[in-house]
């Protein structure tokens, strides 16, 4: 047995400490939030930013349109230059540029959209907004915001205007990012701030809330070994979960006393009977006794072998069947990911709406097919786990026979088919049983293959047939195969314990007295067999739809 040393522990007391893997998760949580809410208050930020530069350039339409109008209007191009100058001098603005109603420029200074746009001729009004455009310029390619006003003629006021010419106001990305930086700048300092303090918060009460009680209750249970469990443990009162742990340390220790005490008396008193008999007597009683345990554990070591190997076969049949909508879906995710990186190649020189839709569709057709392979291997997850619950447990409780019936179909169907067997259930309709699902899941396990390891082990192919109905009370199973049969000499020695005609080919003969044994135990029925070499082998069994056996007595 080891011993828990502490000093052993220290060594690794960083890298193991319940604290510190505490901090990563939590912290961790707290990073990838505090990330997405700092990104969230940037993106914000920037937003906040640029609409109220919009805002800006459209008042100033309201300043200069004017000037401007009366400079296009005398042909001032001096006085409009001095105007667009002013203008250029706005830190918000990069560029201003002056077009007649043909869409020649008149005037232009910064940086401007040098690509002709005569959809606003005609005297027809453009509409007033925030265009995004991408132009060249001398340090390359850049968006611009541009913002086109009418320039209007006040012909002495009269109820007729005239449209002389057009306003292009021009601001950029980089405008929005000289004001909204330093607002960046105290968010990220903000959030690297409270992320610190956390930490070391959490890191302070984590070690001393946590750590060093757990080393402290370690230590003063160090030297409660076998040879020395009669030392109490301290009384340090936490006044929490640690406390109640040190009181099962005590419990423990006391509990591991009187078993130690008993087990003296017992020695001593049996050390008495013995000084009592003979010596041939107790050689006698000894080799008999060890026969006999012997004998059980090989029998209960069969056994478990036999329910492992069939559980063994329940787990390959469901692996095969997941390997489907598993390759399913990592196919599909291959393909997504492979269409995503070349739509962010494409993005990067320029999408186009037809390669947009056609990747959303891909994306589309990706993620049903993934979510339907995904709902088809929880499906089989599902059904296994239930098997190998009701396996494991022998538990209790209300089910359908055929959801039995079918998981254990679907599990054998790989096997099945690479021995060319066909498995019919007929079932009228379902019936629900008060009963042991897992037992009656290994009974019809075992049958099949009981069938396709001797029944079939001289054909190429047949057939399995389990034919189901209920009647007064009782569910009536006939389990028949086509294989070659039982001689007629061995029919009545099959459900007999370690009877085989494959002796040394690996069979321990356990598995039909097996079957029997839960048939007529937690199944409280009957089960009996009939065969004709060569033409079919039937097994018969009736059980009732509740079992007369309750649960503390499957248990025990």
């Amino acid at each position: 047995m080891r011993i828990f040393q502490p000093k052993d522990h220290d060594t690794r007391v960083f890298e193991n400490s319940i604290g510190l893997r505490l901090l990563r998760y939590v912290f961790g949580c707290y990073l990838i939030v505090t990330i997405v809410v700092t990104t969230a208050q940037l993106l914000a930020e920037y937003s906040h930013v640029k609409k109220g530069i919009f805002v800006e350039l459209v008042g100033l339409e309201q300043t200069f349109k004017h000037s401007i109008a009366e400079s296009v209007w005398t042909f001032d191009s001096i006085q409009l230059s001095s105007t667009l100058k002013g203008m250029n001098e706005i830190d918000f603005v990069v560029g201003v540029k002056i077009v007649d109603t043909r869409g020649q420029i008149l005037a232009s200074i910064g940086t401007y959209d040098n690509n002709a746009d005569n959809t606003h001729l005609l005297s027809k009004i453009p509409e007033q907004n925030i265009k995004h455009k991408k132009t060249q310029t001398n340090s390359g390619s850049k968006v611009l915001y541009e913002y086109t006003f009418p320039i209007i003629h006040d012909k002495n006021n009269l109820s007729q205007n005239q449209y002389i010419g057009y306003g292009h106001i021009y601001s950029d990305n980089d405008t929005v990012m000289e004001r909204v930086k330093y607002g960046f700048i105290l968010i990220i300092i903000n959030s690297v701030i409270k992320t610190l303090a956390l930490w070391l918060i959490f890191l302070y009460f984590t070690r001393n809330i946590l750590a060093v009680p757990l080393r402290e209750l370690a230590e003063r249970t160090r030297d409660l070994t076998p040879s020395n469990v009669k030392k109490e443990t301290d009384d340090n009162h936490y006044g929490d979960e640690l406390e109640c742990l040190a009181i099962t340390f005590d419990n423990m220790r006391e509990a591991i006393l009187e078993k130690i005490n008993i087990i003296e008396t017992h020695n001593q008193t049996l050390e008495d009977r013995v000084n009592q008999r003979t010596a041939d007597l107790l050689k006698l009683n000894e080799d008999l006794s060890n026969t006999l345990e012997e004998l059980k554990s090989t029998q209960e070591k069969l056994i478990q072998s036999e329910k492992l190997s069939a559980l063994g076969s329940l787990v390959a049949g469901i692996s095969h069947e997941l390997n489907t909508p598993v390759g399913n879906g990592l196919t599909a995710i291959t393909f997504l990911n492979s269409a995503t990186q070349s739509i962010q190649d494409k993005m990067k020189k320029g999408i186009t709406k037809t390669e947009l839709d056609s990747y959303l569709n891909e994306m589309k057709e990706g993620a049903e097919i993934v979510e339907t392979s995904l709902n088809r291997a929880s499906s089989l997850i599902s059904s296994f786990k239930q098997l190998s619950i009701d396996r494991v447990t022998s538990q209790r409780r209300t089910f359908m026979i055929d959801e039995v019936i079918h998981d254990i179909k679907r599990a054998f169907m790989p096997q099945l088919r690479e021995h060319g067997i066909q498995l019919d259930v007929h079932l009228p309709y379902p019936i629900e049983l008060d009963s042991y699902p897992g037992p009656l899941g290994e009974v019809i396990d075992s049958l099949i293959q009981n069938s396709i390891a001797h029944g079939f082990k001289e054909k190429e192919s047949g057939v399995i047939k389990i034919s189901i109905h209920e009647s007064a009370g009782k569910v009536f199973i006939d389990f028949k195969d086509d294989g070659i049969g039982i001689e007629e000499k061995n029919i009545g020695k099959v459900f007999d314990p370690f009877f085989t005609t494959t002796l040394g080919q690996g069979n321990n003969g356990l598995g039909l007295h097996i079957i029997h044994n839960i048939v007529t135990g937690p199944l409280g029925g009957s089960i009996i067999i009939e065969s004709e070499p060569g033409v079919h082998t039937t097994i018969h069994m009736e059980f009732p739809k509740k079992s007369p056996r309750e649960e503390t007595e499957s248990a025990a």
